[in-house]
């Protein structure tokens, strides 16, 4: 009874303590220059991004935990896990929390911004829609970015790297031309660098030219859908 008793008291003093990181603030660290380089936007804009996520992600919190990451912190991890594409001890170390955290951190955000897409990723689709920015787009080009006329987008493609995914029997087709596994994904920008389409569904390999061409934008141009008169004459808009 003793000896059991000992073993007791022996295991409760051997008891390791919940130690609490420190977690900090990272505007009362970071200027801009700083800011940009973790997070790849500046102080601005991260209290745009904070002021969309963190109510959504205040609705989601179903945790009773008296330690629990707060929103704001957790668009900080997520932001810091896209902008680097480093491990999750990266963010871990950085932000005061476990690896795991980090991960549940970095799924939540994730969902959060899917579900957000349809109202801040937008292109016309309605007559009266496709008739403003007609009007609208290639005016803010000309003045904003180039000065060549008629232009209502500027579209490019960026591959994002596959890591450990199951590519399946056509695990090839996602080896793009720099010799790792990605996606292809295409992104048309306004002249005010605001993402009004976006195209994510092509392996490594797929060419630009064929995103473009079989995309809903490439055949909306193809069938004349961006078509407008120009007193006696049909002049088209350019991408």
């Amino acid at each position: 009874m003793a000896a059991h008793l000992m073993y007791i008291i022996n295991a409760r003093a051997l008891k390791r303590e919940r130690v609490f990181r420190d977690r900090t603030n990272p505007f009362d660290l970071y200027d801009d220059n700083k800011m940009y380089k973790r997070y790849r936007f500046t102080r601005a804009g991260m209290m745009y991004v904070l002021n969309i996520l963190v109510p959504e992600l205040d609705q989601r919190r179903q945790t009773l935990r008296s330690h629990a990451v707060n929103s704001r912190l957790q668009v900080f991890i997520a932001l810091r896990f896209y902008g680097s594409g480093s491990v999750y001890t990266s963010g871990s170390d950085h932000h005061g929390v476990s690896e795991s955290t980090v991960c549940r951190v970095i799924k939540v955000v994730t969902d959060t911004l899917v579900e957000l897409r349809d109202d801040h990723i937008v292109w016309p689709t309605t007559d009266e829609e496709i008739a403003a920015k007609q009007a609208e787009l290639p005016r803010e080009f000309y003045a904003l970015i180039c000065s060549f006329p008629r232009v209502i987008g500027a579209v490019d493609c960026t591959h994002v790297r596959l890591d450990s995914c199951p590519y399946g029997e056509n695990e090839h087709v996602y080896v793009n031309r720099k010799g790792f596994h990605s996606i292809n994904i295409q992104l048309i920008s306004d002249a005010k660098y605001h993402i009004i389409n976006v195209v994510a569904r092509w392996p490594g390999s797929t060419h630009d030219s064929r995103i473009i061409q079989n995309s809903d934008i490439g055949q909306a141009y193809q069938r004349g859908s961006w078509m407008e008169e120009d007193y006696t004459a049909k002049t088209s808009v350019y991408i």
